[in-house]
């Protein structure tokens, strides 16, 4: 069962109301009848996935669920343990599975890398090797 966030104080109700399912106004991301709590999504799924073509392997709400914790894991911004307990992973060797860094993210840490040993100074007291063999 998926729901909106909660507020968490007065400030965060007005958010909170937007979060709202727009048609009917339910808690819920998948709501029910008159709003209620969905036991089961699978019809809607499958529906979907037949309108759209897809394959019926194809498994949507997983594929988003993989989204989400790969965003989550590439910006930088959560941790791993954070991250398991928004996918309410028993250990974190099941969450690092989801958490597939993105190319952009591997490519920026390597940029980070390279600008930290670039800005390393040679000391003064450190033996030149190639004017050594010039001379």
């Amino acid at each position: 069962m998926w729901r909106y966030p909660k507020a968490k104080n007065n400030l965060d109700s007005a958010a909170f109301q937007t979060r709202l399912h727009p048609r009917t106004g339910s808690e819920f991301v998948f709501p029910g009848r008159n709003g209620g709590l969905r036991k089961d999504v699978k019809h809607q799924a499958a529906r979907i996935k037949r309108r759209a073509g897809l394959p019926e392997d194809f498994r949507a709400l997983h594929g988003l669920r993989h989204v989400y914790a790969s965003m989550l894991a590439s910006s930088g911004q959560v941790d791993i343990y954070t991250l398991q307990k928004l996918l309410t992973h028993k250990s974190p060797q099941m969450t690092q599975r989801y958490a597939h860094l993105r190319d952009e993210a591997l490519k920026r840490a390597a940029e980070v890398a390279g600008d930290l040993f670039a800005k390393i100074e040679k000391p003064s007291n450190s033996i030149d090797i190639e004017n050594l063999k010039k001379a």
